[in-house]
């Protein structure tokens, strides 16, 4: 089996490898240290992502404004390059349910993909935006089936949100805005849908029947700054951005056996730790769920 050292002197985390470090250290070492290569039989189905990373590509590169000429070329070029050719009618209508969200609420585009990089923080902000009077928000982009009410509540307690709106400051002095009129962030949301396109309708056809139907929906959750806690959580980074640096110049990683198999999920490293293959493991999760 192929390692990878990646050890590398600068040392930046992300928040998807702080929540992979906060899950469990072993994890992350086979993973980010190691680069050890997953379960031969782990199934990596990535449909679903490809289709989200489709609908960010489209909105991304349009700027988050309506132009329809552009609108689908983007379409066409997204569901290639993200392999997702058979659901270009659903990519198309879930950006434009993005588009029609950023008009209503009347916001300007300040810039997309903001990267953040600092010592102990690497970041890209999905979208930076302001209103006519120049207050602005961090954005962050999601596609999901659905949209529930424990994850709203949560909202202010986000990673990845308070992460971010902990460098303020970088963001505001490099995109030229003003710090004291930073409002908060937007969780923005776009569902999908199972619907399929007739023979007949088209792609066209088909978003103007799924948005009118609302198929599709739209959420803009807004979370002013009063109420989230940045400071902590950049705090939390940087002593994990340092546990981080510790199992790169190879301290030994703790395993957290509880996910192993949490959400009903199988980890992907499972045979790495306990012997067994990953299909043995997501089997008696199956089992045990009915």
């Amino acid at each position: 089996m192929k390692t990878v050292d990646k050890t590398r002197k600068e040392l930046t985390l992300s928040h998807s490898s702080a929540n992979l470090l906060r899950g469990c250290e072993q994890k992350y070492v086979f993973y980010k240290v190691k680069g050890i290569d997953k379960d031969e039989d782990f199934d990596d189905n990535q449909e679903h992502f490809n289709v989200g990373k489709a609908v960010h590509f489209i909105l991304e590169e349009s700027l988050h404004v309506w132009d329809k000429e552009k609108f689908f070329e983007l379409v066409d070029l997204a569901a290639s390059h993200f392999d997702c050719e058979h659901r270009k009618e659903l990519i198309a209508a879930m950006a434009f349910k993005g588009l029609q969200i950023h008009k209503k609420e009347k916001l300007h585009t300040v810039h997309c993909e903001f990267k953040i990089q600092t010592e102990h923080t690497l970041g890209y902000v999905d979208l930076i935006a302001c209103d006519d009077d120049k207050n602005w928000w961090i954005i962050d982009l999601k596609t999901s089936k659905k949209l529930s009410e424990l994850t709203i509540s949560k909202l202010k307690n986000d990673y990845q949100l308070n992460l971010y709106a902990a460098h303020i400051k970088l963001i505001a002095k490099g995109l030229g805005l003003d710090p004291k009129k930073f409002m908060g962030c937007r969780y923005r949301v776009i569902t999908k849908s199972t619907a399929k396109m007739s023979a007949k309708e088209g792609i066209e056809g088909y978003m103007k029947r799924v948005l009118a139907k609302n198929w599709i929906k739209g959420y803009e959750i807004i979370i002013p700054k009063e109420d989230m806690n940045p400071d902590e959580v950049l705090k939390s980074h940087r002593e994990l951005w340092r546990r981080a640096k510790k199992l790169h110049e190879g301290s030994k990683a703790k395993c957290d056996y509880a996910h192993c198999s949490s959400f009903f999920r199988a980890c992907e490293y499972y045979s790495q730790c306990h012997g067994d293959t990953y299909t043995n493991l997501l089997h008696e999760l199956v089992i045990n769920e009915h």
